[in-house]
């Protein structure tokens, strides 16, 4: 099983975590338990003038692998929203993957 995200931005990958910085400054953080899923991505360069004028000169995508499937599991993935340059203003929010 894997869970594809595509992101706009500077995505900048670490261990059970990926940090998106937006073009206008703004920052989300997605987490998730490395031990459950290993991440990778793929960085698209975009050339369509109508699709850079949204989403800026590339797309990113995250992709997260279960490390062990099964006939049936669940992965949970959250998202922090970074207000401001440090992160004393934040809002969580979640999500979670099933599949049987």
């Amino acid at each position: 099983m894997a869970l594809h995200h595509v992101l706009a931005g500077l995505v900048e990958l670490g261990e059970g975590r990926a940090t998106v910085t937006a073009p206008d400054g703004s920052r989300l953080v997605m987490y998730w338990n490395p031990r459950d899923a290993a991440a990778s991505v793929v960085r698209k360069e975009l050339d369509d003038p109508l699709l850079t004028e949204s989403w800026g000169d590339h797309l990113t995508r995250i992709t997260l692998t279960v490390r062990c499937p099964g006939a049936q599991g669940r992965l949970t993935v959250r998202w922090l929203i970074v207000d401001g340059a440090d992160e004393a203003g934040k809002n969580e929010l979640s999500g979670l993957a099933q599949h049987s």
